[in-house]
C-alpha cells in the first residue's frame, strides 16, 4: 500500500513536471540553437580511465559491475525515487532521448539508461523496478550497500547528502547531472539539467562517431 501510495503521489508529481519540461525545454532550446563553436566543449569530460572497482544490484537483484558497460553507451543518472521533481523530470527526458535514439538504425540497442538511487534505506530492488519502469521497461534501477554507492558515485564526480531521517518524509540532495558512459566503461559527458534532447542528440552522434574513429 506504501509504495501505491508513493508511486500516486510520483504520478501528480510527474504530471507538474511534463509541464515544467516542456517550458524549460523551449526556453533551452532558443538559446542552444545560436551559433556553438563545439557542441561537446561544455559536456564532454577529461576521463581517460574506466569506471572499476564497484559493486551495484540491478532491480532484478543481479550484479552491475565494470562489465556491465562494456558493448554499450550507457546513461548513467543518480537519484531517489521520492524525490519530488528533478528525478521524475529527469527521466521524462531520458525517456524522450530513450525513443529518439531507438528510431535510429545505427544507435538502436547500442544504449542503456541506468538509474541509481542514492536512498538504498528506502529505495529496494522492487520499489526500484516499479518505480522506473513506469517511465521506461527498458530502464534498468541500481541499488547496492551505501559503500558501494559512495564508490560508483565518487568515480563519477557526483555526491549526495541525505536529510534528517529522523523525518520519515527526509529528502536526499545529489548531483543531479546525466552521465554518459562509452562501450569501454569511460566516462564521456556531463549533461547538466534541464536537457534540450534535440542538442544532446547532436552530442551523442558527434561523441558515437569520434569514439569509432579511436
Amino acid at each position: 500500500m506504501q509504495i501505491i501510495n508513493q508511486l500516486n503521489i510520483t504520478k501528480v508529481m510527474i504530471s507538474v513536471a511534463v509541464l515544467l519540461t516542456i517550458f524549460v525545454l523551449f526556453v533551452n532550446n532558443i538559446v542552444l540553437n545560436k551559433d556553438i563553436p563545439d557542441l561537446l566543449d561544455d559536456v564532454k569530460t577529461d576521463s581517460i580511465k574506466p569506471v572499476l572497482g564497484f559493486s551495484l544490484i540491478d532491480h532484478n537483484e543481479n550484479k552491475i559491475t565494470s562489465e556491465t558497460f562494456k558493448g554499450y553507451w550507457t546513461f548513467v543518472f543518480f537519484g531517489f525515487t521520492n524525490c519530488p521533481d528533478v528525478c521524475p523530470a529527469t527521466l521524462l527526458q531520458l525517456v524522450q532521448l530513450n525513443k529518439r535514439i531507438e528510431q535510429k538504425q545505427y544507435m538502436a540497442g547500442n544504449f542503456k539508461t541506468l538509474f541509481v538511487s542514492v536512498d538504498p534505506d528506502r529505495d529496494g530492488t522492487k520499489h526500484i523496478k516499479e518505480y522506473v519502469k513506469y517511465f521506461e521497461p527498458s530502464f534498468v534501477g541500481a541499488t547496492g550497500e551505501m559503500k558501494n554507492i559512495l564508490n560508483f558515485e565518487k568515480q563519477f564526480g557526483a555526491f549526495h547528502v541525505i536529510g534528517d531521517k529522523s523525518n520519515e518524509n527526509y529528502t536526499v540532495s545529489h548531483t543531479s547531472s546525466v552521465f554518459l558512459v562509452n562501450p569501454g566503461g569511460v566516462i564521456t559527458a556531463k549533461f547538466r539539467p534541464p536537457m534540450a534532447v534535440s542538442v544532446v542528440m547532436q552530442q551523442v552522434d558527434m561523441f558515437m562517431e569520434r569514439y569509432t574513429k579511436m
